[in-house]
């Protein structure tokens, strides 16, 4: 059985006290919406933010689900992460039309896509868009 789990960017704290802080990955086993915000939850307090004990608010457009998978390096693959390919990036996308997630490079400044099955035997996941968003076209 898979097991779920998704992680997501915080968003930066918006009082005086937090001036300074940078965003970062935090992990969970699921979400809590409210009409503004959406929570991560998760009962293990040393990898996520636990809703009612340390209220986390993440950016939704950061999002991931664990796909089940871990690379060559047993690292564990989201969506959203990135491998290379050919000297070029690829991100892990959910792909509707074939109701998997795989591979998918795009190079910049053209509509043509390119899509690649996982083979977590040799892929290895060398970051994400969310933390190195300069991967997203390397």
């Amino acid at each position: 059985m898979i097991e779920v789990k998704f992680r997501a960017m915080q968003k930066p704290g918006k009082t005086v006290l937090d001036m300074g802080y940078k965003s970062k990955m935090v992990y969970g086993t699921g979400f809590i919406k409210d009409p503004i915000n959406i929570w991560l939850i998760s009962s293990d307090q040393t990898k996520a933010i636990a809703f009612g004990e340390k209220q986390q608010i993440i950016d939704p457009d950061t999002i991931g689900q664990f796909i089940g998978l871990r690379d060559k390096n047993g690292k564990e693959i989201y969506e959203g992460d990135c491998k290379k390919h050919i000297g070029k990036t690829c991100v892990l996308e959910y792909i509707e039309s074939r109701a998997s997630f795989m591979w998918v490079l795009r190079l910049e400044g053209r509509t043509q896509e390119f899509i690649y099955p996982i083979d977590s035997k040799n892929d290895e996941v060398i970051g994400n868009i969310h933390e190195n968003p300069e991967l997203k076209f390397a």
